[in-house]
């Protein structure tokens, strides 16, 4: 068996869709541990990808966020879902951050959004390239 050091793709992608679903309901990670009869903590294990959901466990989370199973697994749109860098999603403010984006409701203001966030990261990457001996 191999021991891995970081938590598994796909565990990651899983609790990164049972977060956004989450948050998209307006669900804190304590109103779903109760739903489950967990602790919040372990629920945030579930959400980073930490712990691995069981199969029993991803069919009552469906439940109490309202969703299929196979949502959680990716099963709607498997190339878009491939496609996702779903750790990022898990970076602090990284779902804040989608949920403003998709709030804006001018095409024009997104697209500048998106530049601004483009030209920072590009940004950081080069100091980071300067900084390194």
């Amino acid at each position: 068996m191999i021991e891995r050091s970081e938590p598994d793709p796909i565990d990651i992608a899983i609790g990164a869709r049972i977060r956004l679903r989450r948050r998209g309901l307006g669900m804190t990670q304590e109103v779903l541990a109760q739903h489950l009869g967990l602790t919040f903590q372990q629920v945030q294990k579930y959400e980073k990808g930490v712990n691995r959901v069981s199969g029993s466990t991803l069919v009552r989370v469906a439940q109490a966020l309202r969703m299929r199973p196979g949502v959680l697994l990716g099963d709607d749109d498997v190339e878009a879902v491939e496609a996702v860098d779903w750790s990022s999603v898990a970076t602090p403010g990284a779902a804040e951050l989608m949920s403003a984006f998709a709030a804006i409701k001018s095409p024009r203001v997104r697209s500048s959004v998106l530049a601004l966030v483009k030209a920072a990261t590009a940004a950081t990457e080069d100091h980071d390239r300067t900084d390194e001996p």
